[in-house]
This record gives structure tokens, sequence and C-alpha cells, in this order.
């Protein structure tokens, strides 16, 4: 991180010299100034004497009058940062900083953390973090025999002893296969360096690049002999007598253990276990449970998982493939691959970027082990076929409400059918009215492990104790039953239990519950606390909550208990109360974000969100929700096209265009049933600017043309500018620069008449973009700064992101590439900050590229891994494989 939120001050020394106030770089051109602040910033929080900066300044050569000279620089210096920042002291000079925003001190606070935790997960933490300040050669740009001779020594020989523990640290965790790339570079940059070479055949060796291993050994032995006449150290030579015997180093790989715990209870099962035994024994690999929801086969699976786990060594893999969850969005496969992928130790930027490529790897893996997987939850035979072992010694187990016959027939599976007879009995017992059933899954929530035969023959014993009446029409009993399970519930829980069954995603969170029950939030976390004592609702993750399924199902019956009323004026509070929270968290992401909902009404207040992290975890936790809720919203449309608009700006951050594409799509049907044209217009245009990134142009230019004339006859003029804005990077997309700066400028008059300054900046910044591109470097310049002045007073976090980026691509393409790093980083703070994934991306790509133009390879590699993985992320957001530079890289004149 490279600068602070607070306006303070930050210094970082381990790479060019950097110097940070708040969000904004400071220059300093004097190598003097820079020398200095780099040594008070050394000391922060201590004193340094007069003589000790001078030494510093001058060495052995002092100016006639030292004191009044260092006085002069200390003066030049508060110019810069502010009189407060330097304390005069009688002893000297005193840094106003905080001993954390100094890299190269916080980088030694990090390391002290991981000796004390050395050997827990925490020591690895705190290496990763420590060397991930450094960013090249220590004090670069300072021209200072004390800083540069012996105090970058000493840092960096800390940072290689850091690297060798990190490396052993990740050996043992067996992460071999992450380290190769970055190892084999700070090797050769460390050619004598003979503990880091050690490591670095260890790896190979453990990468299965044994012969690479020796040949790498051979070269160091002839380096040691023409350089210094030596041999390797014993070590080294023990490690090639190991290599050339077959092993190098003590194997190291982390055995996956993924499996849940079973039920504590779990009581009744021995022929369903000695059946799946049976089923898996000789020659089987694939056993299918099925059975209706809340028989308990999930439990039944684990029970049978974590007896059998002894016969598969290799490790026990599981997910939940939420093949049957209320928002009907099943994981896919290529999700899954993913993370057994990461369990078996492949690093995520390493793991191929589709499905029948993960899935080639994943077998690949387990083609010679003993694996076990259970998968949950499934809704189809293609959703699990692709996560079958193609080995025949690895076991599946999987779960699932419907037979999956294709499976059976195909991979040769087993099935065993969990206690149809009695989920029939239990359905005849009931009447199959879910009032009833609603009971059964009360108990069968309360204790899902107990065998479901034995309830049902304890409810037959008890039958009037059920309620369950021999006449449909007296649901009297049944009634009472279920208020006697969930301990005689108010009327307030019983409305909220009905409600949450409305609620279309897979979880809800405590302020969505109270605007949708309009009970306010201390009212309705106290009747929240009765349904989970009833165990009527549960908390699958801290904060969120969710109904049993069998309960949902019942909830959602009985119209005679809550009325159409109630249920349109809870669908309607839950729809405001996510398009405002939606909104809040998209003006903190982008001031310049429009299309604000109508007012909430005062039962459905939003969340309140204050700061920018609170904005990107809401929408991140509650994307899928939000889906939901928006896709259930068409009678609402005032509501639900402004909420429509939130979610395409948090797609397009992730990358996630054609998303954009289909939910502005919904917004457009809305808009359009509706007669609202300035709806259209915004839908139309957040369509063209998805299409643009997609590399569409034609689909772009049809929807550009029609939301411009839809924006025209609406008289939204910040609609009007922003497809005037695609048009321009339409143009230089398609027809170069020179064509993208004549449309940019027609659009800046445009923001310019409407008085619209955060736009203006975006525009300029794209015109400088433009004259970068063209070689026009002063005017790029020029404009570039101009549109972050206007970012910063209008405190546009966004615009100055971008600003800053463009800055140092012009910066790089003038070969300046200091100043260019600096602008870089600063632009990478922001987007993080801002959730901001494509353009994190596009940004580590160019600062890696000017990284290797400086001169350090190490920070270029860093960066560029970096954006792979970006790009991986957002290709698994969306099926586009690749997308259009937002940056264009100018070539260097």
């Amino acid at each position: 991180m490279n600068a602070t939120k607070d306006g303070g001050l930050r210094v970082n020394v381990l790479g060019p010299l950097e110097i940070w106030q708040g969000t904004t770089p400071v220059a300093l051109s004097a190598n003097r100034l820079r020398t200095m602040v780099a040594l008070l910033a050394m000391s922060a929080g201590e004193t340094i004497s007069v003589e000790r900066l001078a030494h510093a300044l001058w060495g052995d050569y002092p100016p006639f009058n030292p004191r009044r000279s260092v006085q002069t620089y200390i003066a030049r210096l508060r110019h810069k940062l502010g009189r407060q920042a330097i304390h005069s002291l009688p002893g000297g000079y005193r840094l106003e900083i905080e001993f954390d925003h100094v890299d190269a001190l916080r980088f030694r606070h990090l390391l002290a953390e991981a000796a004390l935790s050395r050997g827990t997960g925490r020591e690895r933490e705190c290496l990763q973090e420590a060397l991930a300040l450094w960013r090249g050669v220590p004090f670069d740009g300072v021209e200072s025999e004390t800083l540069r001779g012996p105090e970058a020594a000493r840092l960096t020989e800390l940072r290689l002893t850091a690297v060798e523990r990190w490396i052993d640290v990740s050996l043992i965790q067996g992460l071999h296969g992450e380290l190769v790339a970055e190892v084999q570079e700070l090797a050769w940059y460390h050619p004598l360096r003979e503990p880091l070479w050690q490591r670095l055949l260890v790896i190979l060796d453990r990468c299965g690049r044994k012969a690479e291993a020796l040949a790498m050994y051979e070269q160091l032995r002839h380096r040691l002999a023409e350089r210094l006449g030596a041999d390797p150290s014993p070590e080294l030579q023990r490690i090639h007598s190991d290599l050339l015997a077959g092993d190098a180093w003590p194997s190291g790989t982390t055995v996956p253990r993924r499996l849940p715990a079973s039920g504590a209870d779990f009581v009744g099962r021995g022929e369903a276990l000695k059946e799946i035994d049976r089923l898996l024994g000789e020659g089987g690999r694939i056993c299918v449970i099925t059975g209706m929801v809340g028989v308990g086969k999930t439990s039944l699976a684990l029970r049978w998982a974590q007896e059998a786990a002894p016969r598969f060594p290799d490790g026990q893999l599981y997910a939940d493939l939420q093949g049957f969850g209320p928002a009907d969005v099943p994981v896919g496969p290529a999700d899954v691959l993913e993370t057994f992928l990461e369990a078996l130790g492949v690093a995520r930027h390493r793991t191929p970027d589709n499905e029948q490529a993960r899935a080639a790897l994943y077998r690949t893996m387990l083609a010679d082990k003993r694996m076990l997987v259970v998968l949950d939850n499934a809704r189809d035979a293609e959703q699990v076929r692709p996560l079958v072992p193609g080995g025949a010694d690895s076991a599946v187990v999987i779960i699932s409400r419907r037979r999956l016959n294709s499976l059976v027939a195909t991979e040769g599976a087993g099935r065993t059918e969990t206690e149809t007879q009695a989920t029939d009995g239990l359905f005849d017992l009931c009447e199959r009215l879910p009032p009833a059933l609603a009971v059964a899954a009360a108990r069968m929530a309360a204790n899902p492990s107990l065998l479901l035969g034995a309830q049902v023959a304890e409810l037959r014993r008890s039958g009037a104790g059920l309620g369950v009446s021999t006449s449909r029409d007296d649901l009297t009993g049944m009634r009472i039953a279920l208020t006697h399970s969930s301990r005689l519930l108010s009327a307030d829980a019983a409305r909220l239990f009905r409600l949450l069954a409305l609620h279309p995603g897979p979880d809800i969170t405590g302020p969505a519950i109270a605007a949708m029950a309009g009970l306010g939030r201390s009212r309705s976390d106290r009747v929240l606390d009765i349904l989970r004592d009833a165990h009527l609702v549960h908390e699958p993750s801290p904060g969120r909550f969710a109904l049993h399924e069998l309960l949902r199902m019942y909830a959602l019956e009985p119209a005679e208990t809550i009325d159409g009323w109630t249920v349109r004026e809870a669908r309607r509070r839950l729809i405001q109360y996510y398009a405002h929270t939606a909104h809040a968290a998209a003006r903190l992401l982008d001031g310049a974000a429009h299309l604000p909902p109508p007012p909430a009404a005062p039962d459905a207040q939003p969340q309140r969100l204050t700061n920018l992290a609170q904005a990107t975890d809401w929408l991140r936790a509650e994307h899928a929700t939000t889906r939901a809720v928006l896709l259930q919203a068409g009678d609402f449309p005032a509501e639900a096209v402004p909420l429509a608009a939130a979610m395409a700006l948090w797609c397009d951050r992730q990358g996630a265009w054609r998303e954009q594409i289909r939910i502005q799509r919904f917004a457009l049907t809305l808009a359009t049933s509706t007669g609202d044209v300035a709806a259209q217009a915004a839908a139309r245009q957040s369509i063209a600017a998805a299409s643009i990134e997609l590399g569409l142009p034609e689909q772009a230019r049809a929807e550009l043309d029609q939301a411009l004339e839809l924006s025209r006859a609406g008289g939204d003029p910040v609609v009007h500018g922003l497809c005037l804005l695609d048009e321009a990077l339409l143009a230089m997309r398609q027809q170069g620069p020179a064509a993208g700066l004549r449309h940019a400028e027609r659009c800046l008059d445009w923001f310019r008449e409407t008085q619209r300054d955060a736009h203006q900046a975006r525009t300029l910044n794209l015109i400088s973009r433009c004259h970068g591109e063209l070689g026009q470097y002063a005017q790029a310049l020029t404009t570039g700064e101009t549109a972050m002045g206007i970012a910063i007073r209008t405190a546009d976090r966004t615009g100055q992101a971008w600003s800053s980026a463009t800055l140092g691509v012009i910066r790089h393409a003038m070969a300046q590439h200091h100043r260019a790093i600096v602008w870089f980083e600063h632009a990478l703070m922001l987007l993080r900050d801002l959730g901001h994934r494509v353009w994190e991306g596009e940004v580590l790509r160019q600062l890696g590229d000017t990284y290797q133009a400086a001169g350090q390879p190490l920070e270029a590699g860093r960066c560029r891994r970096g954006a792979e993985e970006v790009l991986d992320e957002i290709r698994r957001h969306d099926d586009s494989a690749a997308h259009p530079p937002l940056i264009s890289p100018f070539a260097v004149g």
C-alpha cells in the first residue's frame, strides 16, 4: 500500500523512493531533499542529530556551515511536506510519521512477528506480507553512500534471509509449484548465494524437473570454480547426491481433508452404511444416494465417509453443489474443479481457464491416487460428470434428490435410495398437507441425522400429538403442533417466519429482514431470535439467515395466514431496501453514479454504508441475492431499474460484462413497459458500454444510436453525455486516436455545457490518452493533470484512479519509468479500494512492463502474475476469453 487515506505521511524506500501525503504523491527534485526525508523516515519517531544529517547529505566533504545548510534543507522540506511534518528539537530533527508508514520499518516489524510465530500458519503470512513490500533496490533514486551502502546491504540481507525462510515454510506446506518462477529469478539475480540455489534445486525436484535441477547444479559448480576457485558447499553437494539417489527434501505435500463433521447423534443407519460399503466394495467407484429433502442423505454419506477415510490415504474432497438452493443457481463444475485443484496444491494463477482443461488436470492428478470425493446436493448428471475422477482407486459419493439415471448408465454408478418407504409413510401420515409436513420438517431440522423410519414410527404412535386430523379441512390441530414445535410463536414471529420464505436469495441479512418485515431493526432482531430458538431459522454464516427447505415450502403454502396485500407490501419493502442500499454502495464506489430510486418508505430503510470497504463488501456478498431479488421485482419497475443500474456498475468493475448486458436487458424491458424513456436510454447506454468491452462494435453501435435518440427525447444530460463518451471510446478502438480525440472533444463540450465536473474529468482523461497515442506527450500530460485536478476537487476517486493510470502510461511512454511507477502504484491503490478488478488487472500489466523497463525484473514478474490472476478471475465471471486493453501501451518515442 502506497498511500494513506487519513492524510498522513508515508515514505517507501524498498525500491525507488516514494513519498505520499495522504493519497497525493510528493515529488522531490533535489537529491539532498530525497536523502534527508529517507534518513528521517528510517528513524521514525526518533530524533536525528544535525551531524548525522550532514554526513548523510555531504559525506566527508561538508559545507562551510553544516548546521546552516541543514536548516536550509529542512525549511525546503517543510515547504513540501507541511510545517508540522518535521519537529525541531534540542538534539536535532524528528519526522512526524507512523512507524508502519515507512515500508522498511514495517518490513522489519513483520519479520520480528514471523520469528515469534515460527511453526504456525501466521509465520508464512507475515513473511509473505513483508516480502510484498519490496519493489526493487533499496533507496533507489537516493544518492547517499550512507543509505545506498551499509543500510541497503543490511536490508537486502534481511530480505534474502526472509525469502529463504518463506521458501522453507512453503515447501513444508507442499506449495512448491507456486515457487518455481520466483525462486528461479532470485537465484539468477544472486548467482553465488548457495542457500538460495539449494532451495531452487529442491523445488525443481519436487516439481518433477530433476534433470533441470541436476543441470543447474553443474552450472553453479562451474561458476563457483571459475569465479572463486571453490567447490559447492557440503549442503549443496548433499542435495546433489540426494537428487541422484532419488530424493532431495522430505515431502511436505498436504493431504486434503475436506469432509465436514457428521451428526454427533447419528443412530439407526447400520443397514444403509452396509449398502454403501457393498456398492463401493469390489470394483465399485461411484455411489449415488437419493431421497427426498430432509431425510438425512448428507448425514448418512458423511458418517460413511468419516468411517471409510482410512481407506483413502491420499485424502478426501467435499463440495456442496447447491443444486436445489433457493436461488436456483447451482455451483458450476468449473468452480468446483478450481476449489478441488487448489486443495490438491495447484496455485490459483496456474489453474486452467476452461472447464475441460481443469477436468483433465484434475483427473490426471488423481489417476494413481486413492481419493474419496463427496458431492452433495447434486442437481443432475451433467453437473457431476466432470467431477468424477478417472482412476480406478478413487471413490465418489453423490447425494441428490434425483435418481441421476444417466450417470448410473454411463459411469457404472450404484444407487441407494434413502428410506423410500419411510418417506412415503411420512407423506401418507401427514395426508400430504404442507402444514403437517412442516411439523415433521421442524423435527427433522432439529435432528437431521435420526433415521426417518424411526421418526415415522414414533409419529404413528403419537398421531394425536401431531394434530393430524382425519378431516382434510381440520387444520387447527396441525397449526397447534407447529406452534408447539416453534415454542409458541408470537404473531410477529409467525408472520416473519412466513415472510422469510418470500426472500428469493440463498440467505438474508438482519437489515434486509427488518426492512422486509417493516418492524424496525431492534424489534426484528428480537423476533428473529424467537425463530432461531425454535429451530425454524438457522444461521449458515454469521449475520446471514436461512430457512430449512421444507419449512420454506410450508411457509409459502397457506394463503389464509398471510394475505396478498401483506405479501406485496413485503416485496415492495424488500426491493426498496436492495435498491437503496445498492445505489448507496454504487455512489460510494463512483460519485458519478446516477439513476437514484424513488424515496423508500419509512419502514423499508436501507442498510447504512459509510465507506468504500463497506460498499465493496456489501456488493460482493449480496451479488447473487440481489440478482435473485431483481428478477422477481417486475411489479416494481421504479425501484428495479435503479437496482439494475447499481448492479451493472459492479458487474462492469468485475469484468462480468455478459451478466451486465443480461441485467440491463431486463431493466430495458421494465422501462419500456412503463414508458420511462430516460431509463430506457440508460439501459441501452450500459449495454453499449459492456458491448465495447466484449469487442462487439456492431452491437455497441446499434445500442448507442438508440440510446442517443432516447436520451435526446428523455432529456437526461448525463446519459446523453455518457453515450458521447462511449462513442469516443468506440471510435478510438476502431478508427484510431485521432478519431477518438474528435469525438471526445465533442463530448467535453457537452459536459461543460451541462456543468458535469466529474464527467468532464473522465472525458479529459480520454483526451489525454488520445494525445498520448498520437505521440503528443506535452499535451497529454497537461490534459491528464487537468483531469486529475478536477477529480481531486470533486472527490471523485474513480476519476483519480483513471487519471493516475493515464499519467503513468504517459510517463512510461516518455521513458520516465520511476515517475510512471509512482502513478501506477497510486492508481493500483485506488482501484483496489474501489473494487475495480478490470482496471486493476490492466494497471498491473502495464506496471509490470514499466518495472521491466526500469531494470527491476522481480517486481515486473510479481505484477504480471497479479495481472494474470485478475484476468483469470474476470474470465470466470464472464464467458469472454479476453477483452481489448483499456490502457493503450504507447510506443516510446
